[in-house]
């Protein structure tokens, strides 16, 4: 599988320059960074560059909005949610696990929803979604 920032210079959205510099940043902070965030921080990318270049790399799915009828909260703990940045949404007939970091994927063998398929969105379309969901259960 080809690795993010090589997908991002391939398609000159970042120079190797960058890359380089935010590898390095990577691995001289304390505390672990995702080398997006790096990037989004330098304004290098945006969050939807991001998703749509993870969902590239690992052939997932990105999903830009999501409808609140779709929304199937009762398949995770609200908490569960909000503290991972997913929702699970039906959508023609089968459950989508939508996340916003690819790295929380182990969410669907931990809750069992393996039957799941797994998407990505931007933080900010899952938490709209949460709220318009939460909103309309009132």
């Amino acid at each position: 599988m080809i690795k993010l920032g090589e997908l991002l210079v391939a398609n000159n959205v970042i120079s190797e320059r960058n890359l380089l510099n935010a590898l390095e940043k990577q691995y001289t902070v304390a505390e672990p960074t995702k080398l997006g965030e790096i990037l989004i921080n330098q304004g290098l990318l945006t969050e939807t560059m991001l998703i749509h270049f993870l969902g590239q790399q690992l052939g997932l799915r990105v999903i830009d909005t999501v409808n609140v009828n779709d929304v199937m909260q009762e398949t995770l703990p609200e908490r569960v949610c909000r503290d991972n940045t997913c929702i699970v949404i039906s959508k023609e007939g089968e459950s989508i696990l939508i996340l916003a970091s690819p790295s929380e994927k182990d969410i669907r063998e931990e809750y069992n929803i393996r039957h799941c398929m797994i998407a990505l969105a931007k933080t900010s379309t899952i938490r709209q979604a949460m709220e318009a969901y939460r909103s309309n259960r009132q």
